[in-house]
């Protein structure tokens, strides 16, 4: 449930989001540094679409913060404003082939609105 607040309205909210966090081992070598990444499970059509209780369509999008914002999953040419947590544009970013790359920002965290969603991205 997207927040613990009582609900009158009788409409559940549900996000998804799952942290991924890899590393590769061989025997008799050093192991590699660790990659991380966020795949969150957004609304495909944006905003509220649902039909009855069932969302329309849903996709997944992968997020890593490594050098830059990197988002993945995304349409050909869709575009992503970033926003700080005072509501400052920081600019938006195209996708091309499904991935966008974002410069990172001066901040530690920033919001990304797709497509009617809002990501909390934490840069690291």
């Amino acid at each position: 449930m997207a927040t613990d607040k009582y609900n009158t309205e009788g409409k559940v909210q549900l996000n998804g989001k799952l942290d991924i966090s890899v590393y590769a081992t061989a025997d008799g070598y050093k192991a590699s540094d660790k990659a991380t990444a966020t795949l969150y499970w957004l609304n495909a059509e944006g905003g509220d679409d649902t039909n009855n209780i069932n969302l329309v369509k849903t996709r997944g999008v992968m997020v890593t913060t490594d050098s830059d914002i990197t988002i993945s999953g995304l349409n050909d040419g869709e575009v992503v404003t970033f926003y700080s947590v005072n509501g400052v544009n920081l600019g938006s970013a195209k996708a091309v082939q499904g991935v966008l790359h974002f410069a990172r920002p001066n901040e530690s965290i920033v919001i990304a609105k797709i497509k009617g969603n809002d990501l909390k991205i934490a840069i690291r």
